[in-house]
């Protein structure tokens, strides 16, 4: 025990004297800060958990009357049916203003509206849910989907972000079956903090050796499982079929977190490995794919992960990069009609 307190006394004085004075419990901090969020920028769905708010404004984030992430003027745009974009929050755009999320640049790029529905924080079941409800809604010319390696644990749970969710689960056939709907309105009626993340929830060291160890958030985040680790890279298959119902041209979109550019190289292989395999799902859904890892892998190499990267999502040159090789795919294969 003391020579536990001795290391938390020395991370915090590397985070300066204003930790070594200051012990909340980071777990609760963590969990008021995402609640006021949700509060403010997001509103409850009961088939979605959470959807961004209608008519949000502040300096930073806007959304429009339907709750769709504002992608700038409409002059010079012109007047065909529109691209939509879903995902999480690569590509609601969250750390960034709202001209440098990636639909924004697209739509700088095409002169073609582009619709902005990604949502921070979703789960790959999560997207493709949201993309069945806003697609026969918006009649779009085709959807861009994007998604990173861990939206595949986020649609293992039925609690995330301190929020409830929908999930599915596998019926013996291979289909994905739709759980947790309509999802629960008050999440706080349920107890997901356990005794001892209650009492260590205050730890910087506790903290950090989960960050590095837990793949799923149960500590750190408070997620509570539904499924197995390993349903949500099964679910993904079954997940782009429900998509090919909608029976319009959509490219699905692999994204990477800044930390699979670090030093550790199995952790990089196994994020990659892992949207390969979402899109060969795409792919036999008779969906189009792009996986932009070897030009993020340039892109960083040569200009650095604070360039291209703000904290845990891409910055403005970042998501112009991005942009930049989505309208490109979409060209190639003649997916937009003129």
């Amino acid at each position: 025990m003391i020579g536990f307190l001795v290391l938390e006394v020395g991370a915090r004085l590397l985070r300066g004297p204003q930790a070594l004075l200051h012990w909340p419990n980071r777990l609760m901090q963590r969990q008021a800060q995402f609640d006021q969020q949700v509060e403010s920028r997001f509103i409850r769905d009961p088939r979605l958990g959470y959807v961004p708010r209608p008519d949000y404004h502040s300096p930073h984030f806007n959304h429009d009357a339907q709750g769709m992430r504002v992608t700038g003027s409409a002059s010079g745009i012109a007047e065909t049916p529109p691209l939509l974009a879903t995902g999480d929050s690569y590509t609601y755009g969250d750390e960034v203003a709202d001209a440098e999320t990636w639909p924004a640049a697209l739509q700088r790029i095409l002169k073609r509206r582009t619709i902005n529905a990604g949502v921070n924080g979703y789960g790959l079941d999560q997207s493709v849910l949201r993309t069945e409800i806003v697609a026969p809604a918006i009649r779009p010319a085709a959807i861009v989907l994007s998604f990173v390696a861990d939206d595949l644990t986020r649609a293992e749970m039925e609690h995330l972000w301190g929020a409830e969710k929908p999930y599915f689960t596998l019926a013996s056939d291979g289909t994905a079956v739709l759980r947790n709907v309509p999802v629960p309105d008050d999440p706080a009626e349920r107890t997901h903090w356990s005794v001892w993340q209650r009492a260590f929830g205050w730890s910087m060291v506790i903290d950090a050796i989960a960050s590095r160890l837990e793949d799923d958030g149960a500590w750190s985040i408070g997620n509570v499982r539904a499924t197995a680790a390993g349903t949500g890279a099964k679910l993904a298959c079954p997940l782009m079929q429900r998509l090919a119902r909608l029976d319009l041209p959509l490219l699905v979109v692999a994204q990477y977190e800044p930390g699979v550019w670090g030093n550790n190289a199995t952790y990089r292989e196994e994020q990659h490995r892992l949207s390969r395999h979402v899109l060969d799902c795409a792919k036999a859904a008779g969906f189009a794919t792009l996986d932009t890892f070897d030009l993020l892998k340039k892109a960083v190499k040569a200009d650095g992960v604070k360039t291209i990267y703000v904290d845990q999502h891409p910055s403005g040159k970042g998501n112009e990069l991005i942009a930049g090789a989505i309208a490109a795919e979409l060209a190639q294969r003649q997916m937009l009609p003129k």
